[in-house]
């Protein structure tokens, strides 16, 4: 590590030089994220160059249902596999997790590059869900316990921003490579991204838990730029370590049964609302409409304004409130799934649909990804890792995935035998119900996180909770004094 991370006191001099640095290395463990988005968008463009009878990579081509396997297969895996992840970063460590995830990630897509069967890609999918689940979970992880109440959603907002930036590069560069030559470019991207996390220091939560507190201390003091604050998170660990229990004895903890509930359901909503399709079947999608626009200028011109939403979030999600952003930006992702509708109908029904109504896919599609990356998209993992203490952070984060990677699972296996059962029009618009659904549990439900320390969010729940408890007694009371005076009465 650097040498204002070996002596942090005279590190901590003003310079702005310094500033940008510290910056800087916050930020760079997101990198492994970027390899995730790049997973993710690898599907939309080599979906068509498989299913493209010019194109000879498979013998035999792939098949309609192979090809809804190797959409879906990596949300399930990862469904499976997150919450076994989120012990193995308790015992092993956040960075070392990361470095870890990262070389086998290198090492499946170069082994991609000479796939020549279905399945062999289906399995590469499977391995691919898997290790992008757990560098997510464990940047999360890492990227929350460096920094401080007052930077956290901005730092977490980076992992969507990089995913983005991944997912970005597969529409910019997979239309245009062969396949050999993508999956080459891709191991080379992920052997850069790996080489600057391998100077980053472990978590200092980690380190704590392992006995080793002045060296926690120390990363907290670099990171904060504070003595004072790093004190404070100290105590906050000793605190939460003294209650710590072991995997089986966390669940009977009534907050975080509750903190866990909530993340759960905000994960199958979020899920619900459709993005994954969308990413995944971009490409399709936008060939399916026959517009004017390229699918693959689109695809590009999509990605930019998704990525360009993703910065945005970063510099708006420490300035708003939490709650009033995720409303305005789940509205705007139901108006983009309701937009897509009468462009399927008109042409269900045979009409024209030149002019002005031949560019409304694209902006449907803009508004959904701009509006999903600017709130939800940026926002779920930081609420999620916001909701749980210290000692459940691991498991609540990787189990609240799990449920994510499940929903997304089943929705981009089934959804393209859902559009054949009830058709395009309805099936986007049940997404944009999703959404408004969606809306209405964050109004209702979700506590405003933001400028707030883990303790106090805890706090907030815990009040949350017993009020609903004296409200349930309240009730009861009121019930049984009724049923009384009825009895008496008759």
């Amino acid at each position: 590590m650097s040498e204002e991370f070996q002596h942090p006191t005279e590190a901590y001099s003003g310079k702005s030089s310094f500033d940008m640095k510290l910056s800087q290395e916050r930020h760079v463990v997101t990198l492994s994220t970027a390899c995730a988005g790049i997973g993710l968008g690898w599907i939309s463009p080599v979906l068509v160059k498989l299913m493209d009878e010019n194109e000879d990579i498979l013998s035999p081509r792939i098949s309609e249902v192979e090809a809804s396997w190797l959409v879906s297969t990596s949300y399930l895996v990862a469904f499976l596999t997150n919450y076994p992840w989120g012990i193995v970063m308790d015992y092993f460590g956040r960075k070392t997790c990361i470095v870890f995830g990262m070389c086998l990630t290198m090492t499946v897509k170069f082994m991609l590059t000479f796939a020549t069967k279905a399945w062999m890609l289906v399995v590469e999918r499977a391995f691919s869900g898997t290790l992008s689940g757990m560098l997510i979970c464990a940047s999360v992880a890492y990227s929350a316990e460096i920094s401080s109440k007052e930077i956290r959603g901005s730092l977490l907002s980076f992992i969507n921003i990089n995913i983005s930036l991944g997912t970005l590069m597969m529409f910019c560069f997979g239309p245009y490579l062969n396949y050999f030559h993508l999956n080459i470019a891709i191991t080379c991207t992920v052997a850069l991204c790996t080489v600057p996390i391998l100077f980053l220091p472990e978590s200092p939560y980690y380190l704590f838990s392992k006995g080793r507190i002045e060296e926690s201390k120390k990363v907290l003091i670099y990171f904060h730029r504070s003595e004072y604050e790093a004190t404070e998170e100290i105590e906050q660990y000793n605190l939460a370590l003294n209650s710590k229990v072991n995997c089986l004895e966390i669940f009977k903890n009534k907050m975080f049964s509750r903190s866990l509930t909530l993340a759960v359901l905000f994960a199958v909503l979020v899920n619900l609302i459709g993005q994954s399709i969308v990413i995944n079947y971009l490409q399709s999608i936008l060939e399916i409409t026959h517009t004017n626009i390229k699918s693959e200028l689109a695809s590009v011109i999509v990605g930019v304004i998704q990525f360009v939403a993703g910065i945005l979030a970063a510099l708006v999600t420490d300035k708003v409130d939490r709650k009033p952003l995720l409303v305005v930006t789940l509205a705007g992702t139901a108006a983009g799934f309701t937009g897509l509708g009468p462009f399927f109908k008109l042409k269900e029904l045979g009409y024209s649909t030149e002019g002005w109504i031949n560019y409304l896919p694209l902006f449907s599609l803009v508004a959904v990804l701009f509006s999903y990356s600017t709130g939800p998209g940026s926002i779920f993992l930081t609420i999620v890792s916001e909701l749980f203490e210290g000692p459940a952070r691991a498991s609540g984060v990787t189990i609240s995935f799990s449920v994510a990677s499940l929903t997304a699972f089943l929705l981009t296996k089934y959804f393209a035998t859902f559009v054949k059962l009830i058709g395009p029009v309805y099936s986007y618009w049940s997404l944009a119900i999703n959404t408004i659904v969606a809306g209405l549990f964050v109004v209702i439900f979700i506590p405003e996180t933001k400028g707030k320390s883990f303790a106090e969010i805890q706090s907030i729940l815990k009040s949350i909770n017993e009020e609903n408890q004296r409200d349930n007694r309240e009730y009861q009371r009121t019930f049984s004094l009724k049923n009384t005076k009825l009895k008496t009465h008759f």
